[in-house]
């Protein structure tokens, strides 16, 4: 037993108990004040703000790419839409899209789950499959248009969705 100087073992031992019950309470008060659905974004109009947060955040993560460089997001996104104008197959991004996933799968709450369109087409990031179409009716959808640049025409309209799983 641990003795506190003047005071015997018990005291000491008896303080501790009260202290890690205290400390019991005040973290299940603090768990009961912050539930678990409440990250989640408990209402339509802040399921809205958060996927415009995280669209905002997903699109600058840097990740490496196949050529060893870095390149945010958005940039991966718009190359590969370019390239799927130009009649790329969808397949030789299948690597990209699983980094591109697993980078916003860190980023989301938890509670939460995300897909990612590029020009209007399908679905092509999300764990429900490429080319998935069924997104829950109760996603919200946050769009952002991304100028091509000099040299290439038009712009391409990245769309993140999140909903709650």
């Amino acid at each position: 037993m641990i003795s506190a100087g003047d005071g015997d073992g018990q005291t000491a031992m008896v303080d501790a108990v009260l202290f890690m019950i205290v400390m019991l309470v005040a973290s299940g008060l603090v768990l009961a004040a912050f539930p678990a659905s409440r990250g989640a974004g408990s209402g339509r109009a802040e399921l809205q703000q958060y996927a415009s947060d995280f669209r905002e955040a997903f699109m600058a993560v840097e990740l490496q790419t196949g050529t060893s460089s870095w390149a945010s997001v958005s940039r991966m996104l718009c190359d590969e839409c370019f390239a799927l104008r130009r009649g790329a197959e969808s397949s030789s991004f299948e690597q990209d899209n699983a980094a591109i996933y697993s980078a916003g799968r860190n980023l989301v709450r938890p509670g939460l789950d995300f897909a990612v369109s590029c020009d209007g087409g399908a679905v092509f990031v999300s764990r429900l499959g490429p080319g998935f179409d069924g997104l829950p009716a109760d996603r919200c959808a946050s769009t952002v248009k991304v100028c091509a640049g000099e040299g290439i025409e038009g712009e391409i309209g990245i769309t993140v969705y999140v909903w709650v799983t």
